[in-house]
């Protein structure tokens, strides 16, 4: 791996363990954005005294001093705003700088970070799923307390590798690897939104390669050799107590989890309706609070929520629907322009920033997806691959 491949690695896995020391989650960004910050600006041979812009160096330290002040603080009204921008800035870091950070044209290399991130989450994430069955915890304390954090981040990881074995890379046995483990860790992580991700991609990887694979009997015997593993391993994974905990979590009369989403909805559409049409177009704002029915407190006991599990109204409330038509609008142009000028050396580009992007949005639905810094810093990385993929070639590479 390059210097720069080395240093991204090293943000990433920065990222992954400041939010597991780290509390609030939110301030591990900010010491990982921070590193990332330094080490551009020593890159460019600037250190942050000659910076020549120096109002975004004022804003950039201001912004962090207050973070800082009002974690200190534990003002709720300073904080969701804080927390607002940070997303905002989360979505920038991966547009712009991560892309930056390893070079134009050589966004190829950021996916090889991404290839090697993997087998670090993924063994993480089983680490953790082995102690927390050793200690026979519940299916909560199994996913908040004992499976790393980062597990969210495997759905990601996972299409990175399949990106790199449609790049040509000579390595694609450990690529192969490597995806197992993915999967494996999002079983492990005991997550239904991801394994359900996982499927409708390999639904469609089957769909659009499923032929070219079924050609080699090295790739049938493969195929076979899992196929097999996977009808005696699935059934006995699904006899453990905490996997039928989880499936059975959002069945019947006592489901708390869909209905804590329908109180939130309509929390949601009762506050837009008081505050009227021109909030329904332009939203509440940065910061803004949903305020729950009488006697209905979060999992914090709170009486406000400043996000939705369902981050796509979530975005409605603060920026209204003028805000989500912008934003869908820029995100379909976008992939519109991929799909019809993209390079065929670019496709592993396109394929990554495609399926992230469409990751995040899936998770947008019941998850934070749009408004979680670590989901947030994705979709904006999955919008840059869509970007880069359509950009022309340079004439020495033709």
């Amino acid at each position: 791996m390059t210097a720069r491949s080395i240093g991204l690695l090293a943000f990433f896995s920065a990222l992954g363990l400041a939010q597991a020391l780290l509390e609030p989650a939110y301030a591990a960004f900010i010491v990982a954005f921070g590193l990332l910050a330094v080490a551009a600006l020593q890159r460019s041979g600037l250190s942050p005294m000659r910076v020549r812009h120096p109002l975004l160096l004022l804003a950039a330290t201001g912004w962090t001093i207050s973070t800082a002040l009002v974690t200190w603080l534990a003002s709720p009204e300073l904080r969701d705003v804080v927390r607002d921008i940070g997303a905002l800035a989360s979505f920038l870091v991966g547009r712009y700088a991560l892309p930056a950070a390893v070079g134009r044209d050589r966004e190829e290399e950021l996916l090889e970070v991404l290839s090697a991130l993997s087998v670090a989450v993924a063994v993480a994430t089983l680490l953790g799923a082995a102690v927390a069955f050793v200690a026979g915890v519940d299916a909560y304390q199994w996913r908040g307390v004992y499976v790393p954090f980062v597990h969210a981040w495997l759905p990601y990881l996972l299409v990175a590798n399949v990106a790199l074995i449609d790049a040509g890379r000579s390595h694609g046995r450990r690529l192969g690897w490597r995806i197992i483990l993915c999967v494996l860790g999002s079983l492990a992580s005991l997550s239904r939104t991801d394994l359900l991700l996982e499927i409708v991609f390999g639904l469609w990887l089957l769909a659009t390669r499923g032929r070219r694979w079924l050609v080699s009997p090295k790739h049938r015997a493969r195929i076979a050799l899992l196929l097999g593993i996977a009808a005696l391993g699935v059934p006995l994974f699904l006899t453990l107590g905490v996997v039928e905990e989880r499936l059975t979590a959002g069945v019947g009369e006592g489901d708390l989890s869909v209905g804590w989403r329908l109180i939130e909805n309509l929390a949601f559409l009762e506050a837009m309706d008081i505050a009227g049409p021109w909030h329904w177009w332009f939203g509440l704002g940065l910061g803004a609070r949903v305020e729950l029915p009488d006697g209905i407190f979060d999992f914090n006991d709170n009486s406000s929520i400043p996000h939705l599990h369902n981050s796509v109204l979530t975005l409605v409330m603060k920026f209204g629907l003028g805000g989500l038509l912008v934003m869908s609008a820029a995100m379909a142009l976008l992939a519109l322009r991929a799909l019809r000028q993209v390079e065929p050396i670019r496709r592993p580009l396109r394929l990554m920033g495609t399926w992230t992007s469409l990751f995040v949005l899936g998770k947008a639905m019941t998850l934070h997806g749009l408004t979680s810094w670590s989901h947030v810093l994705f979709f904006g990385l999955g919008c840059a691959l869509l970007a880069a993929s359509c950009r022309p070639m340079p004439r020495n590479t033709r």
